[in-house]
Parts: structure tokens; C-alpha cells; sequence
């Protein structure tokens, strides 16, 4: 339940960025998903 309630809050958060005529939409990246990506990176 609290992942869905997340989820809502950040398609709420995502629809009021669009409504401000502001053309940069910042979207979070989970860290868990930031840090195997940089792991990956330091090894290649």
C-alpha cells in the first residue's frame, strides 16, 4: 500500500510540474538502480 500511495504522489507531483509552463521535468531514479549503474561503471 505504501508503494501505490508513492506512486500517486508522484504522478500528482509530475502533473503539477506540468501545469507551471516549466520545461524541465526533474524524474527520481531509484538509488538502488544508481548504484549498480555507477558499480558498473568504476569496473568497465
Amino acid at each position: 500500500m505504501v508503494a501505490q500511495a508513492l506512486q500517486l504522489r508522484y504522478l500528482q507531483t509530475l502533473t503539477t510540474i506540468a501545469g507551471d509552463k516549466n520545461p524541465t521535468i526533474a524524474s527520481p531514479m531509484p538509488m538502488d538502480s544508481t548504484t549498480s549503474l555507477l558499480d558498473k561503471l568504476k569496473r568497465d
